[in-house]
């Protein structure tokens, strides 16, 4: 042990690895099992925090951001067959709405027709006689 650690306390987080670095009575170099050395002289190196954690919890993130790209794209299919729909009934308003215009023209020019007849006009002449 004293080999491969030297004068050097191995300690299970930064606060204990502090108190014991820079207390006067004992003041030895200390380690924490995370990789972070304190020495007694004021420096601090730090170790690495573990690279797995991190890496599932991108993993996690990632698979949060897919879900929530399934859902909107779901939500696009929903509202792209609605928009279609929509732009079925506007084309079949429209057509209707010709067709109506074209029988109201229609009506128009067989009133207009019936107005200039001999008998339209026989009939008013009769209706005028006192």
């Amino acid at each position: 042990m004293a080999y491969v650690f030297g004068d050097m306390l191995v300690c299970q987080d930064k606060e204990t690895a502090q108190k014991v670095t820079f207390n006067k009575a004992v003041g030895v170099k200390s380690v924490t099992l995370e990789g972070d050395v304190y020495d007694p002289s004021g420096t601090l190196s730090g170790g690495a925090a573990p690279s797995s954690s991190g890496l599932i919890i991108k993993v996690q993130e990632v698979n949060k951001l897919e879900q929530k790209i399934l859902s909107a794209q779901n939500e696009l299919a929903d509202v792209m067959q609605q928009l279609h729909e929509a732009k079925a009934s506007i084309d079949a308003y429209r057509k209707a709405k010709k067709e109506a215009d074209l029988k109201q023209h229609e009506v128009t020019l067989l009133e207009q027709e019936l107005q200039s007849s001999n008998g339209a006009q026989a009939s008013t002449a009769i209706l005028a006689l006192p």
